[in-house]
């Protein structure tokens, strides 16, 4: 009798276990983990069209950069950057939707259904004026920018690429 229960149980949570779509709390499992910046390219235009140029990654890794981003399940993480002169780790807070990657508050275009161990992601990035110590500036144009002494970045479209390390 015990051993026809226990199969009558059995069958019973077998049939009745319906196949879904996994939770969208559980969309945050595909990024958790740690994840290595392995490729950076430059797109040609601005709105993320044309050619990619890699040549400013191979400078990268020719100086020795690395950067990796951790992703822990509770929205939590550090992105730690190696360099020449020692390493260095800053936390972050992430989140992740059905179709954006938030760290901290930067919101980006992410599709994590497409992801496997490779992330292909595409940040646009506003024109900036930098001074001399680092420090972004009020000015709001090149020519502004360049005769106070100042360092001028375009309005530029990258595409990194991530691959997951564990």
């Amino acid at each position: 009798m015990y051993r026809i229960l226990t199969w009558a149980l059995l069958l019973a949570v077998i049939l009745g276990c319906e196949e879904s779509d996994p939770p969208e709390d559980q969309i945050d499992f595909v990024l958790t983990g740690t994840w290595a910046v392995t490729n950076m390219g430059i797109f040609e235009n601005p709105d993320c069209s044309g050619a990619l140029d890699y040549s400013y990654w191979d400078f990268i890794v020719g100086l020795g950069l690395e950067m990796s981003f951790s992703f822990n399940e509770d929205g939590s993480g550090i992105v730690s950057t190696v360099t020449p002169f020692g390493s260095e780790d800053q936390p972050l807070n992430w989140s992740l939707d059905a179709d954006s990657l938030c760290i901290d508050d930067l919101c980006i275009a992410f599709n994590p259904s497409d992801q496997g161990d490779e992330i292909m992601i595409q940040q646009h990035s506003e024109a900036f004026c930098v001074d001399e110590n680092g420090n972004e500036t009020d000015d709001t144009n090149q020519v502004e920018c360049i005769l106070g002494g100042n360092t001028w970045f375009p309005e530029t479209c990258y595409q990194f690429e991530l691959t997951r390390m564990e």
